[in-house]
């Protein structure tokens, strides 16, 4: 189950964080692209196998696969459906990560 799924106060500020960098300034855009290039380089480093390009790209898959999960899992009513959304998320994220 996601963390914060339903509380805003236990949610990823990357994924809050996303929807409202994309109505700012290229300013904003620049610094928000830095930052997630650390945390995707710092996700890199902890995945095992295949190439340093292969770890970087599967960093930005997790990252878009949770960011994204949580923001569906979240938009939805139906808790049973969010549950649905978060544990396939969950998965798609094991297979990722590898």
């Amino acid at each position: 189950e996601f963390r914060g799924r339903g509380d805003l106060s236990e949610s990823c500020a990357l994924q809050r964080l996303s929807v409202d960098v994309i109505r700012r300034t290229n300013d904003i855009k620049e610094r928000f692209e830095e930052r997630v290039q650390k945390i995707a380089m710092a996700i890199a480093i902890g995945l095992t196998g295949g190439s340093q390009k292969d770890r970087e790209d599967r960093a930005y898959a997790l990252l878009s696969i949770l960011s994204g999960g949580v923001t569906m899992a979240r938009a939805v009513t139906d808790q049973e459906l969010s549950a649905k959304m978060a544990a396939a998320v969950k998965s798609a994220a094991l297979l990722v990560a590898g």
